[in-house]
């Protein structure tokens, strides 16, 4: 899924696990107008690349680190992940699910094993996920993702600070494990 923001022709681009849901909590919250994006490939409805959408004149996403990424996604498919694993399974045949190739990592017994043995099909999955963004912002803490949407905000014309953007509440609290 990518969420299109009409009044700047730009794109926000959602990757798993790195924070899109309190992008979208963020924008809401200030009152910036915006939609979901338009597809224009067979895609997941909740997570694709900028190919997969649209064109606009800007893309930006928000992303963590590989290793901060591949904690995130490991304690997901330990709280949650065998609903949303089969529930994964329910798209239509054709359907792009593109964390697919990486799967719940239930096959691997410890962190250990599955973060050794995966390390860099991860990083090739994020690469690949913030191919074409134009702005790329830090989300392995909350702080640094709230400063960079700042910036990007302030860049256009809102007045938001990063304290206010920390002040809603997060949609998702994963994304502050290991501040």
């Amino acid at each position: 899924m990518a969420i299109y923001l009409p009044k700047h022709d730009s794109l926000f681009i959602h990757i798993p696990k790195c924070g899109g849901h309190f992008v979208e909590k963020v924008l809401t919250h200030f009152g910036i107008e915006w939609e979901i994006a338009e597809t224009i490939t067979n895609v997941c409805p909740r997570h694709g690349k900028r190919s997969d959408v649209i064109n606009a004149k800007f893309a930006f996403c928000t992303v963590r680190t590989p290793e901060s990424w591949m904690h995130s996604y490991w304690f997901f498919a330990l709280q949650r992940g065998p609903v949303v694993f089969e529930r994964a399974k329910q798209y239509a045949e054709g359907i792009t699910y593109h964390h697919r190739r990486l799967g719940p990592p239930f096959n691997k017994k410890t962190w250990e094993e599955w973060s050794g043995s995966m390390k860099d099909e991860c990083r090739e999955y994020l690469f690949e996920m913030v191919e074409g963004c134009d702005l790329i912002i830090n989300s392995t803490t909350t702080d640094s993702m709230a400063a960079g949407l700042s910036l990007l905000l302030t860049g256009w014309g809102y007045d938001i600070s990063k304290e206010e953007i920390l002040s809603i509440d997060k949609a998702n609290e994963t994304i502050i494990k290991g501040e």
